[in-house]
């Protein structure tokens, strides 16, 4: 590993400090400032304070008071595992600094064709500032860790780290401290009240500026619109562009034109055929909850189709199909009442809801009511990996479950994955659900091509312990399934091994002609890579392995981008 300032390789909370704030960059967002200051309006021979600066300098000085009240007497808790920062930022989820981009010297193997040119770019939850109570891994700033390819086969790739500067970021950033509330980590419990209350506060006096999003960018990827988009359920999505050089820049927050209002779904869905989005927006306060819609190719947004849910439920994935949107309603409710009736999290696993999947067709009639509701019992997940249709009157969804949902925020050790099919008989109402295999299996990718129509190959996680990943797995559909004859190829890495989520790269007319990427971290020697891995491989053989010069900590989900698309970008900032 080499040594780099700003980025320290040591992980618990107790030897490691959070990395200098990276320099302020451009990124089309104005931040409001929080910071105690006094400014003077200046004429000859004297100085009169500026009021305006006064009243300011008089509400941070206000606000820091209250939250040290706070602190000092109000949130005394002890955290449980699911927000204890010593256990959240612990280990390879501690968080980094921002890397520019710089080359990697040291590859073995042959980087192939179909990647040069392009770029590998992976999202992830990276806090700037230290946690001012509980965290939740969820919770962080997103940070995309990128690998762009050389367009010739001896140049060597360069990697790059930035934030995705939205306008929370932004905003904390100027601050030099957390503004905005943690819903995982703080939000639970009278404490939890009180420091929500004190950013209803600072909203109020003007010191945070909510109108243009709350949210982290931590989560999805997608390229859409010829722009390379990073988002969360909790915001819009982000614009971000890739330099020739290899570095990321924030370009604006992404509105279809200004035609969306309401944060969008991680996972929208792209038609590999028509090019068109699929997505959903989520209102938790407001009913209706969700307004599915869709876009073309060029982004021009269509109206949304509403979806009223008699509670809202976390929503981060759904389904679509040839004809259908599979839209779920899980068991993973919000209840803000929860927090103060019976100091509890926001979210919660509520086990006696009934979870249902809405049927409706892909462009639905805007104004009409047709989706249909079919009850899917004891099922919440949250990512659907594809679905496709058979016949006229079936859909099957492939997904894998989560496990006891009732402890999905508290007991992150115990939860279990496993990979089903939900089959939906849209004639009788019905479904069922086909257990596929018995390994703990998540994050599944497919051949994007194949989104929506029936496909064989999965590539897959191997979660343990949960939430780290030791090994991939390719799965395919078409063989005998449990135990576990379904796993026709896999790599386990050594003990202190952990990977990410992979991300399969085609590479001719078959399904698995192609390459799985994937973030391998040792977490013994501090060594980040890139593995490059060949997909047809019983072992799935790596063809290339790229020593990174900073460390990656363990993130969520990650897209490549060829070399077309990234000459082709829009570079214009939102």
């Amino acid at each position: 590993m080499h040594a780099t300032a700003g980025i320290d390789i040591g992980y618990s909370l107790t030897n490691f400090s959070f990395p200098s704030p990276p320099k302020r960059r451009s990124s089309g967002i104005t931040a409001t400032a929080t910071k105690s200051s006094r400014k003077y309006i200046n004429t000859p021979g004297f100085s009169i304070p500026n009021p305006i600066e006064e009243a300011r300098a008089a509400a941070v000085a206000l606000c820091d008071t209250v939250e040290n009240f706070i602190s000092t007497y109000i949130d005394l808790r002890e955290f449980p595992p699911s927000q204890d920062p010593k256990i959240q930022l612990a280990d390879n989820f501690a968080p980094v600094g921002e890397f520019p981009p710089t080359p990697c010297r040291r590859v073995t193997g042959s980087i192939p064709r179909c990647l040069r040119g392009g770029a590998y770019i992976r999202n992830g939850s990276n806090p700037l500032h230290p946690p001012p109570a509980g965290y939740n891994y969820f919770d962080g700033h997103g940070m995309l860790h990128s690998v762009k390819f050389g367009d010739e086969e001896d140049q060597a790739p360069v990697y790059c780290a930035r934030f995705t500067q939205n306008n929370r970021f932004v905003q904390e950033q100027a601050a030099g401290k957390p503004l905005f509330p943690y819903t995982l980590g703080t939000m639970s419990s009278y404490a939890g009240l009180a420091r929500f209350g004190l950013f209803v506060m600072r909203t109020a006096l003007g010191l945070i500026n909510i109108l243009g999003g709350m949210g982290t960018s931590n989560a999805g990827m997608a390229y859409f619109d010829r722009r390379i988009l990073a988002m969360s359920e909790d915001d819009m999505p982000y614009a971000v562009s890739i330099t020739p050089a290899g570095d990321l820049i924030t370009m604006g927050r992404y509105s279809f034109n200004k035609r969306l209002f309401l944060p969008m779904c991680a996972h929208p869905k792209i038609d590999p055929i028509s090019g068109e989005l699929f997505a959903v927006s989520f209102n938790p306060v407001i009913n209706p909850h969700l307004r599915y819609f869709w876009a073309s190719p060029n982004g021009r947004k269509s109206p949304d189709f509403d979806v009223w849910l008699p509670d809202p439920c976390l929503f981060h994935d759904f389904a679509i199909t040839e004809n259908y949107a599979i839209l779920p309603e899980n068991q993973l409710v919000m209840k803000f009442q929860d927090v103060l009736l019976k100091n509890k999290l926001v979210i919660d696993g509520d086990t006696a809801k009934v979870p249902r999947f809405g049927v409706i067709p892909r462009i639905p009639t805007v104004g009409s009511s047709g989706i249909r509701w079919i009850d899917v019992p004891d099922w919440t997940s949250f990512h659907y990996i594809n679905a496709w249709e058979e016949g006229t009157d079936k859909i099957v969804v492939l997904s894998s479950s989560i496990t006891p949902v009732e402890h999905f925020f508290d007991d992150f050790a115990g939860l279990s994955n496993r990979l089903h099919e939900i089959h939906l008989d849209l004639r009788s109402g019905r479904s069922w659900k086909q257990h596929v295999c018995s390994a703990g299996l998540d994050f599944g990718q497919i051949n994007q091509k194949f989104l929506g129509r029936k496909n064989r190959y999965v590539y897959m996680c191997y979660y343990g312990p949960w939430p780290k990943i030791s090994g991939l797995a390719k799965v395919d559909l078409d063989a005998p399934r449990l135990p576990r004859p379904c796993i026709v190829a896999s790599r386990r890495f050594k003990r202190g091994q952990f990977c990410g989520e992979p991300f399969f790269v085609a590479n001719g007319k078959e399904e698995d002609d192609g390459y799985v990427l994937s973030y391998v971290h040792d977490e013994e020697s501090g060594v980040s890579e890139l593995l490059v891995m060949d997909a047809k491989s019983p072992t799935l053989e790596i063809v290339a392995s790229i020593e990174l010069p900073a460390r990656v900590p363990y993130g969520f989900h990650g897209i490549f981008i060829n070399a077309d698309q990234i000459a082709n970008q829009n570079h214009a900032t939102l």
